[in-house]
């Protein structure tokens, strides 16, 4: 594929998601069914604030579909969070080298879906690269980074070809003692994915799910005009400072962004988004966006891509069904070639998707 004929040159950075359905300021081409009411509600899920979006008849309905959403996040975060005690994940972390864990089948799900892609993206996406990211602090009223002494010790512990999984036995073992799981590469969109599946089985024909970014949409919106959502320029990603809009009918979007978790020293921007390999900030791009047919999905792209860049990033996606993605990199955006940019829009880059 050539890059070099679907990439622009701009004045601004990208990306980020803003979910946008209706508030761009945009005229419904058709009129919302007039049995349906959009209904919102927005909780805390793995440390994430989750919005979910409704389309339904009655006030009544959309509470018991939240009321299902809500049990339905505690009970995923008890399981797969990293901090909450009792939890698969720690119980996985506190054996490893010792013995494997008997886990949910949510967890043994998620770990799975994380191994294969660590073996498709070639370890750009790994789910043991928590030992490294505990040397590094944040905050940017307390910024830590660690040593070169430190990393080349804490290294060694990551590589998910050491996370053993025993499907009939549903237990998970890391073989290295010291080893720690991070799922927080692809737990968000298995519970924003949750989220919209609860919807699916409650009737809802129309809605989305935007869980800190990680966005979910059921179809079209009601009126038959695709979702538009808004990705942030990273460089000033306040409020309504979107670098382009993508249109889509449905599927999930995923950014990840240098912008999110981060501090400056010395010149050097220090992030969240950490290359398994080196062990420091990864370099190959500066905001990743992925489209794809689930949030857990492009959530673990948005990972791997932002560490192997663009050239290799859609190399990649150019191979999965159904995937596509904007990169930014080096002062360039890239696309993939299922992403169709439309003229005459001002400042505002649009993308549409192309049909398959």
């Amino acid at each position: 594929m050539d890059c070099a004929a679907r990439k622009l040159y701009a004045a601004v950075a990208i990306l980020a998601l803003l979910l946008s359905p209706g508030c761009l300021g945009f005229h419904s081409r058709q009129q919302q069914p007039a049995e349906l009411k959009e209904f919102k509600e927005t909780v805390i899920a793995m440390d994430t604030l989750v919005t979910i979006a409704l389309y339904v008849p009655s006030e009544e309905k959309a509470h018991k579909v939240f009321s299902e959403v809500r049990n339905e996040l505690q009970r995923l975060e008890g399981i797969l969070s990293a901090h909450q005690p009792g939890s698969d994940v720690i119980a996985i972390s506190a054996a490893a080298g010792k013995e494997p864990v008997k886990v949910s089948p949510e967890t043994l799900h998620v770990v799975q879906t994380a191994l294969q892609y660590a073996h498709i993206t070639q370890g750009a996406f790994d789910i043991t690269v928590a030992p490294v990211l505990r040397l590094y602090n944040f905050d940017t009223n307390n910024p830590v980074r660690p040593s070169v002494r430190e990393l080349e010790r804490t290294l060694p512990l990551v590589d998910w070809r050491k996370v053993h999984v025993d499907e009939a036995q549903r237990t998970v073992f890391l073989s290295a003692e010291g080893m720690e799981l991070d799922l927080g590469g692809v737990a968000k969109g298995y519970i924003t994915d949750a989220a919209a599946e609860i919807l699916l089985k409650n009737g809802v024909e129309f809605g989305s799910v935007n869980a800190g970014g990680d966005i979910r949409l059921l179809g079209p919106k009601p009126d038959g005009n695709p979702w538009r959502v808004g990705i942030k320029d990273p460089v000033n990603p306040g409020a309504n400072n979107w670098f382009a809009i993508v249109e889509v009918r449905g599927g999930a979007l995923v950014t990840s962004g240098d912008y999110e978790r981060a501090f400056v020293e010395d010149g050097v921007r220090w992030h969240h988004i950490i290359d398994p390999a080196s062990g420091l900030p990864a370099s190959g791009a500066s905001s990743v966006t992925v489209l794809a047919p689930t949030a857990e999905i492009a959530d673990i792209l948005s990972t791997a891509l932002f560490v192997l860049g663009p050239e290799k990033g859609l190399e990649l996606v150019e191979s999965l069904p159904e995937t596509e993605a904007l990169i930014w990199a080096r002062g360039e955006v890239f696309w993939s070639s299922g992403l169709i940019p439309q003229e005459g829009r001002g400042d505002v880059f649009y993308f549409t998707v192309k049909d398959k």
